[in-house]
Order: structure tokens, then C-alpha cells, then sequence
């Protein structure tokens, strides 16, 4: 019966080698696989955080085409007070700001309007000063400013911005008239 056990247990450590080196390969096996299902998982919520954060850039400034223009009848330039007088109109959205770009041969300027925007050479037709509050026009209306400057520019181009996104270029006019 001796002999017998010990051929029993030679079986049977030789058997327990066999499965551990087996057991090890599925062991490492499934490590990778969660490893790389892990990975994936990290890589998508990027990807998805990054193309989401796009979409909604884009789809704040879809479908404002026309929505804000420069409005021509009142868009001139003064050369006895050197001011530039334009006026935007607002269609039927909400804006944050409307970036103006006033350009010129010898003068460029660059206008942020927004509510409670003080500029020392803007200010709303029919206000005295300079240095004082200037405002967006609101949905469905218009505003006319005036702006120091001291030649006539040779274009005034306005972008919309809406949810911090600047949009592009929704209205320019290349010849103005004089007032």
C-alpha cells in the first residue's frame, strides 16, 4: 500500500503543476482583457466628453443666418464729428454679445457689445456722452451706436455671440454712406 501512495501523490503533484501553470494563463488572460476593457472604457468617456463639448458649440450657432444684421439705412459716417454711426438689428434669438469689427485704412477697431458695456469712444445714438452704458438691442429690434473714429471705415462686419461661442460672421456691409 505504500507503493501505492506514493504513486498517488507523485499523480497528484504532477496533476496540481498541470493546473496551476493552466489557471496562470487564464489568470493573466482575463487581466488583459479587463485591462483593455478598462482602457477602452477611459478612451470612450474622453472621446464622448470631447464630441459632446463640440456638438454643443455647434448647435448654439445653428440656424442664426440672418437672425443679426447691420441695418444699412442707418450705417454712415460723419467726417464733421468723425464718428461712425451703425445700427444692428436682433431677429428672433438670444444673444450674449455682438463682436463689431470696424475696419478702416487707417483705423480698426474691435467692439464687444453686451448689456452694461462702457467704451470711451461708443455710445448710443441720441446719448450725449461717450462713457456710458451701452446696451444690446433685444429680441426683434434694433439699436443704432455711435463710434469716434477719425476716418471713414471701409467696412463694419458683426458675429453674434450666443452661449459663450463666437459664431461667425452673420452680416457685413463694405460701402458707407455719409450722414
Amino acid at each position: 500500500m505504500g507503493k501505492k501512495r506514493g504513486k498517488l501523490k507523485k499523480i497528484s503533484s504532477n496533476f496540481s503543476k498541470k493546473n496551476r501553470r493552466g489557471l496562470s494563463t487564464v489568470v493573466t488572460t482575463l487581466i488583459i482583457i479587463l485591462l483593455v476593457i478598462v482602457s477602452m472604457s477611459v478612451i470612450w468617456v474622453a472621446v464622448q466628453n470631447f464630441v459632446e463639448q463640440g456638438i454643443k458649440k455647434t448647435e448654439s450657432c445653428f440656424g442664426i443666418f440672418d437672425e443679426v444684421r447691420i441695418n444699412n439705412q442707418y450705417t454712415c459716417y460723419n467726417s464733421t464729428s468723425e464718428e461712425f454711426q451703425f445700427s444692428i438689428d436682433i431677429g428672433e434669438i438670444d444673444v450674449n454679445k455682438i463682436i463689431v469689427l470696424i475696419s478702416g485704412i487707417q483705423d480698426s477697431k474691435r467692439i464687444e457689445i453686451y448689456n452694461g458695456a462702457i467704451y470711451s469712444d461708443v455710445k448710443n445714438y441720441g446719448s450725449i456722452y461717450y462713457n456710458s452704458l451701452i446696451n444690446l438691442p433685444e429680441k426683434n429690434a434694433g439699436l443704432t451706436y455711435l463710434v469716434n473714429i477719425s476716418n471713414k471705415p471701409n467696412s463694419v462686419e458683426v458675429a453674434p455671440v450666443i452661449d459663450e461661442t463666437i459664431c461667425e460672421i452673420s452680416d457685413s456691409l463694405y460701402e458707407m454712406g455719409n450722414c
